[in-house]
């Protein structure tokens, strides 16, 4: 072999490397706390896909140095993006998060108060890392003397590609070859990798993003049949249903943004309750205790339970069923809550604050056929508070909505808030309501504690408003009210407040995780619905309690998923909670709980993913 020949040879194994170990040392540094033992198979196919990047890049530039920098500047850009996401809501990078591109105002919106705080925190290490990539861009154009011929460089675009195609296909043999080979997953422990961080730690980030993205595919369950679960559903159907004790009133919904009564934490006293209305109104309603699917974000998680009656749980971790499942328009068959209502003479409406084209939110309701959307871009008349619309706005809006319904006509109408989202500056509000009389923490901290709370504060007020409204309205109506998951509390500089906080960190693990996803649903109305012992319904159930309650036709499958409320009544893919207040790692049910959830996880392979209604 000629020297030529071993320079490029050199060139084309070892700048890649370089790069992808600077990268990788870029994350681990960053991430050091989510240390995780390396899994050297795992690391090493994380090189190959990057490697087959570079390859293919190299074949259409022909050029090594131009494929260094050029690749170079993607790293550093998906590298700075990547630690964005991390301090915001602790997962990395999906491949699913490319579909949040038509959404990037929005998440630019959340992240301008913040993202120099977190650039400062990783100073150092971005430092370190552009020194890095500096440094492999100068060594890549000393070796850039040469370039291969036209005949040759499609093998360069040809075999990447095809490498990419053969790993990529959706193939259940292939998938599970690929995570038994390079991620070990016959050797997984409950506990190998219990973060997203940890698994990109372990497998590399590019092996990550790919094991990550095999095991969200949706796969069959095992032992389904199809035949079996109709006969299920048609039984449920025969047995005598609850009593129609909620007769057919209209339904306010309001979605709050991150509610949670932070009365509850102790490292800090505020000179007023935050949540006094909504602790006074649990003796006036039905108070349901919730486990919600998501923890900081990914609303659209807690609004496709409440608004179907599937859950996340049967999903992997990341995945998100409005921009990954409904894609085809099979979904206009799907059973939804909002098709329950319709078809027994209510109209629909779903008013967000937030943009049309996030979540896909826009494509999804066309599937469920609500009557009215509103989205931020149509409220013209809306005015802010904190950046966002005012929750006082949304308050006025649900009022003058029920006072110009037509009193012939029963209307379901949900609103989903934004005041009260990230993040939590103290300069996110002009003026505050509230103060800190007493706390532990440190004056950052506490910055982040009052302006989260404030918008805590503003919520009770806007539901208490509502509330006082519809006792004054003539019609039978129900008002839910609901925070869809907890916040995150984070400082500046990103850093997790919750870690501090006695609340999260009980030293008993299965709490701390139950109390990390727990909200609170109201059920309050202008008439009497009497009490109820159920104490305890995940999202994807509270909607079927009510529906079963009402004088309503009720299709089968919601009939047979009320026939689980007491066996499964709360549960995420962590947590599970039992109908007498039991707390469970979702992975280690057992009895009728692991019955009920994996009877749950075939049907809803059967209604939500195969579609199959007839």
């Amino acid at each position: 072999m000629n020297e030529k020949h071993k320079s490029k040879i050199h060139a084309l194994v070892t700048v890649p490397f370089l790069l992808f170990l600077v990268f990788q040392c870029y994350y681990m540094l960053c991430n050091i706390t989510y240390a995780r033992i390396i899994c050297i198979q795992g690391l090493f196919f994380s090189f190959l896909l990057f490697w087959g990047i570079y390859m293919f890049v190299f074949g259409c530039m022909n050029n090594v140095y131009r494929t260094t920098v050029l690749l170079s500047a993607a790293l550093v850009l998906f590298g700075i993006v990547n630690q964005l996401k991390i301090a915001y809501s602790d997962t990395p990078v999906f491949l699913s998060d490319f579909f949040f591109l038509n959404s990037a105002g929005t998440f630019m919106d959340i992240l301008k108060g913040t993202i120099m705080g977190i650039i400062l925190k990783y100073l150092v290490i971005i430092v370190a890392f552009l020194t890095g990539i500096v440094y492999i861009c100068k060594f890549a154009k000393n070796r850039n003397e040469f370039s291969i011929r036209k005949r040759f460089r499609a093998f360069y675009i040809i075999l990447p590609i095809l490498f990419m195609v053969i790993i990529s296909v959706p193939n259940k043999n292939i998938s599970h070859f690929m995570l038994k080979t390079f991620f070990s997953i016959d050797e997984r422990q409950d506990n190998y990798a219990t973060t997203n961080m940890g698994y990109y730690f372990k497998f590399g980030v590019f092996g990550g993003l790919y094991g990550q993205n095999l095991e969200s595919r949706l796969e069959e369950p095992d032992g389904y049949d199809p035949s079996e679960l109709e006969q299920l559903v048609e039984e449920s159907c025969k047995k005598k249903r609850n009593s129609h004790k909620f007769g057919k009133p209209n339904i306010v919904m309001i979605f709050s943004e991150s509610f949670w009564n932070i009365d509850d934490m102790k490292e800090v006293r505020f000179d007023q309750p935050v949540a006094s209305n909504f602790e006074q109104l649990k003796q006036k309603g039905i108070l349901v205790d919730m486990i919600s699917p998501s923890y900081g974000g990914i609303s659209s998680n807690v609004e496709y339970e409440m608004l179907t009656g599937s859950s996340i749980k049967f999903f992997s971790s990341g995945y998100i069923p409005y921009m990954q499942l409904y894609i085809d328009d099979k979904y206009i068959k799907a059973p939804s809550v909002i098709q329950e209502l319709k078809r027994n003479g209510y109209k629909t409406h779903i008013t967000s604050t937030w943009e049309s084209s996030l979540f896909n939110c826009k494509s999804v309701y066309e599937y469920f056929g609500v009557d009215v959307t509103e989205y931020k871009e149509d409220l013209k008349d809306s005015y802010k508070k904190g950046g966002r619309i005012s929750d006082a706005y949304v308050a006025e809006r649900l009022i003058q909505e029920l006072k110009e319904k037509p009193k012939d006509e029963k209307l379901f109408t949900m609103i989903l808030t934004a005041q009260a989202h990230m993040p939590f500056n103290f300069d996110k509000y002009e003026d505050y309501d509230i103060s800190i009389v007493d706390s532990k923490l440190d004056p950052e901290e506490e910055d982040t504690i009052r302006s989260y709370a404030q918008g805590v504060y503003d919520a009770d007020k806007q539901l208490k408003e509502v509330y006082d409204f519809i006792q004054t309205y003539e019609e039978p109506t129900i008002l839910i009210f609901y925070g869809d998951h907890l916040p995150y509390l984070k400082n500046e500089k990103g850093e997790d407040i919750t870690k501090k906080l006695e609340y999260f960190n009980t030293g008993d693990s299965t709490e701390d995780l139950y109390r990390k996803y727990h909200t609170q649903c109201l059920i309050l109305a202008n008439y009497d619905i009497g009490e109820d012992d159920i104490d305890y319904m995940g999202p994807d159930l509270v909607m079927d309690y009510l529906l079963n309650n009402m004088d309503l036709e009720v299709s089968p499958y919601y009939q047979w998923l009320y026939t689980t409320i007491d066996k499964l009544p709360a549960s995420n893919l962590y947590v599970s909670v039992d109908k007498n207040g039991n707390k469970y790692k979702t992975s280690k049910l057992t009895g009728t709980m692991k019955d009920t959830f994996d009877l749950r996880r075939k049907m809803n392979w059967k209604y939500f993913v195969e579609v199959d209604v007839d």
